[in-house]
């Protein structure tokens, strides 16, 4: 699963809806049986299945207090957290993440970090592309630092941070 740096959900529907959106992988046969759901016997308790792992997902990432508000209403932060409730709500065994911290304040940043830390723990490998290294070399086991479009470094963290050209293109050192 992945995210993008500019949310992608549905602004109309609330964020519990956006987040069921990343279930879909897992349902079989959803396009055959789509338009007859709603009157088919097991609908009801596929419905609230599904809106229990779309609630349990954003409790995870800390955004159940905004599960019914329309994405249009809610803070781009929560719009953040709503993609990488629904990029995780499946279980995936690796998700990417294109610039989750665009756009979030300081706290953010520090939630960012502990939810993607904990999904890291679960055994999910996280795929990133951000820009802020003091995040990237906090998270990551391996880095691999690009500076227009060619490959400076690639590596364990620790010896990517002390490469020099590095430390020179983005550390400012």
């Amino acid at each position: 699963m992945r995210t993008f740096q500019a949310a992608v959900l549905v602004r109309e529907l609330p964020v519990h809806d956006n987040v069921a959106v990343g279930f879909s992988s897992r349902l079989t046969h959803l396009g055959g049986r789509g338009p007859l759901w709603p009157v088919l016997p097991h609908a009801r308790r596929e419905s609230r299945e599904l809106r229990e792992r779309s609630l349990d997902a954003l409790r995870f990432v800390g955004a159940e207090r905004w599960a019914g508000a329309r994405v249009a209403s809610v803070p781009h932060g929560v719009e953040q957290l709503t993609q990488l409730a629904a990029a995780t709500v499946a279980g995936p065994s690796a998700v990417i993440l294109d610039e989750p911290l665009a756009g979030l304040s300081p706290k953010e940043v520090e939630h960012m970090a502990e939810v993607l830390a904990e999904l890291k723990a679960a055994g999910v490998s996280v795929i990133l592309i951000e820009h802020q290294p003091r995040f990237v070399f906090a998270l990551c086991d391996e880095v691999t630092v690009l500076d227009a479009g060619e490959v400076v470094a690639s590596g364990p963290a620790a010896e990517v941070r002390a490469n020099e050209r590095v430390r020179e293109v983005y550390l400012g050192q």
